[in-house]
């Protein structure tokens, strides 16, 4: 506190940070101290946060700050690149070398030294290339049997309960251990069944037109080894796969081609997620980082599934938040993300934007005026605004960068990944052909009891 003079007397100034931060302290929903003469914002515990920057404002530097942070608390760090082709999170798990002399500077002054963080890479088992090596990968299929409501309402783009998602929904429940996706069809043709060639092209007495309905919707998983029996050993085990502390948990789906599956993985890992966390099987408080959001969640979406996705999200995160579950997401513009997912981020860090229709919306929406708009608009590197929905403005913060590496422009993180660690380079041709043949003896066991 500094004393200023004002006409006959002093008064005490108060400054918005120390009144700010005793009201955090006593709410405990962010931290803020003071390293080297530098504001940390070390953000979560009680609500999402949300980073909003254009390119070139630190934003990703930021999250990751702050997703080092958290960790450091003990807490699970889960990231889902859900649109990336380079992994870019992966960069925490190399050396940081002379090519970042600005980052090795900045630690400097900042009273830190370089770090690298352990990863575990993984990937549903879609278009993993066979032909070249790539990064040590676990990869995944989904349990069949934990397709539920919320999922099989994205994949028919329906938040209603139709007669289709009903009847696919008790067929599901009805599969045995060891039944997987043509099994599934065989559970949905009840009566008189003919044995063709085709699994495909049989016809069903009692529910023809539920049955094409139903096939029309999953059909693009008849050639595609995802949906596998309950017993599979290669299903993802959520609570085993975070039984880990110390790696980041990457889950990337930088292979797939089919925005619709892509989502489905987002959206079947994001549910799998919360119902551990439900059940309590699942002890520690988990940190999820959400991939460029304006892509998940469009605010002007082009295809149904993605309206339906935007809801499901909406829903989730708002589950989450009671079950000590932390989402940090990230996006270019606030405005280009669906409005109920954002309402679902409690907190925003806002750095700086050019973008005048971005601006005005903000500015409508939290009573910006012209002085604000300004600042914004002069935001500098690293530098954000707080935004809270609890305490209104909380005024502008300096990040510290983070001391693992970052992925720059013109880096390919493969590459840097084989030079440093070129025994962790697998090619995954055997384990890919084995989880297709395991999907065609499904399919060709089915065939044989017709």
């Amino acid at each position: 506190m500094k004393q200023i003079w004002r006409g006959n007397s002093w008064k005490r100034e108060e400054t918005i940070l120390k009144i700010k931060l005793w009201r955090l302290k006593r709410k405990k929903k962010m931290i803020i101290r003071e390293i080297a003469g530098i504001q940390k914002l070390q953000a979560g515990g009680g609500g999402h946060i949300l980073f909003v920057g254009q390119t070139g404002t630190g934003k990703t530097l930021a999250v990751e700050r702050t997703q080092e942070e958290e960790h450091k608390t003990g807490k699970l760090m889960v990231i889902i690149e859900n649109a990336k082709s380079n992994l870019e999170s992966g960069f925490c798990n190399l050396t940081l070398q002379e090519r970042y002399k600005y980052h090795l500077d900045k630690l400097k002054f900042q009273g830190e030294t370089p770090q690298k963080k352990d990863i575990k890479i993984y990937h549903l088992n879609n278009n993993i290339p066979t032909y070249k090596k790539i990064p040590e990968t676990k990869i995944w299929t989904m349990n069949i049997k934990h397709i539920d409501r919320l999922l099989t309402s994205y994949l028919f783009e329906e938040s209603s309960e139709s007669s289709s998602i009903s009847i696919l929904n008790t067929a599901i429940e009805r599969l045995k251990d060891n039944e997987g996706f043509f099994d599934l069809f065989m559970k949905l043709k009840k009566g008189d069944i003919k044995a063709e060639k085709d699994l495909f092209s049989l016809e069903s007495k009692a529910s023809s037109i539920n049955f094409n309905t139903i096939l029309n919707y999953l059909s693009r998983f008849r050639d595609q080894a995802i949906l596998m029996p309950n017993n599979y050993e290669k299903n993802l085990d959520i609570v085993k796969e975070l039984g880990e502390q110390k790696p980041y948990h990457i889950f990337s789906n930088r292979y797939i081609a089919d925005s619709k599956v892509r989502d489905l993985a987002t959206l079947y890992l994001l549910n799998e997620i919360r119902k551990a966390k439900a059940q309590g099987l699942i002890k520690r408080e988990i940190v999820i980082v959400l991939d460029e959001l304006k892509t998940l969640a469009p605010n002007n979406p082009l295809f149904n599934h993605q309206k339906i996705l935007s809801k499901l999200l909406t829903e989730i995160l708002s589950v989450c938040r009671s079950l000590g579950i932390t989402i940090i997401g990230a996006t270019q513009l606030y405005g280009e993300i669906d409005s109920g997912v954002r309402q679902s981020f409690s907190e925003v860090l806002l750095g700086r934007t050019t973008a005048l229709s971005e601006l005005k919306e903000i500015s409508s929406i939290v009573g910006f005026d012209y002085s604000m708009r300004q600042m914004i608009m002069e935001l500098e590197f690293n530098q954000f605004t707080f935004l809270s929905q609890e305490y209104n403005r909380m005024g502008t913060w300096h990040f510290h960068l983070p001391r693992h590496a970052h992925a720059e422009r013109n880096l390919v993180f493969d590459r840097l990944f084989e030079k440093e660690y070129p025994d962790k380079m697998k090619n995954y041709k055997d384990e890919v052909k084995d989880i297709m043949s395991n999907f065609k003896m499904q399919e060709e066991r089915v065939r044989g009891s017709l």
